[in-house]
């Protein structure tokens, strides 16, 4: 049973990831509500993109549900910016997180996830567990690709946490089932 911190940290990223769910709903909401063909794509997210689409001549309900949705927008910018900082600094606060942000691609988020997620991975004598593992919790028909993808990504995580070295600088995964924890004796 993971302790009270753990269980109020994973409640600070599960709220995250929920208010950024929103907040991309109302994105994907915002280009649809024009019936103009707008498509920028990302210029559309810019201080310049915003202005164009404030200033767009709409009807009644249409400029009403536009102004609806960047209001929202804003109010979940603001919500999201504290969660955000606060998982940055849980992630710096951990050893494990900011050893696996020394991954590429892995930032403070996904690192803290993954460390609240495995818990201690003395646990899992091999990579391919924690690959099993993490492939249970989150299973998806037909995403073979994926999973071979994940499973390499989980079993480079795993011995970075277990050995406390950086991935590059271990030689042989193949042979790391009997490499030692550090501080192990």
């Amino acid at each position: 049973m993971p302790s009270s911190q753990v269980r109020d940290l994973r409640q600070l990223l599960l709220h995250r990831y929920k208010l950024v769910m929103i907040r991309a709903r109302v994105k994907n909401e915002l280009p649809l509500c024009l019936n103009q063909g707008v498509r920028r794509k990302r210029k559309l997210w810019s201080q310049a993109g915003q202005q164009g689409l404030r200033e767009l001549p709409l009807k009644p309900w249409a400029g009403r549900r536009r102004d609806d949705l960047l209001k929202l927008m804003a109010m979940l910018d603001q919500q999201i910016g504290p969660l955000e900082e606060a998982v940055k600094a849980e992630a710096h606060e951990d050893k494990m997180a900011r050893l696996l942000q020394t991954q590429p691609g892995v930032g403070p988020i996904k690192a803290l996830a993954y460390v609240l997620t495995m818990g201690d991975v003395g646990r899992f004598p091999r990579g391919k567990q924690v690959a099993s593992y993490l492939h249970r919790c989150h299973q998806k028909p037909k995403a073979v690709a994926k999973v071979a993808a994940a499973r390499k990504l989980a079993v480079r995580l795993y011995w970075m946490l277990r050995t406390q070295v950086a991935y590059p600088e271990i030689v042989r995964i193949e042979s790391s089932p009997r490499v030692p924890l550090v501080g192990a004796s």
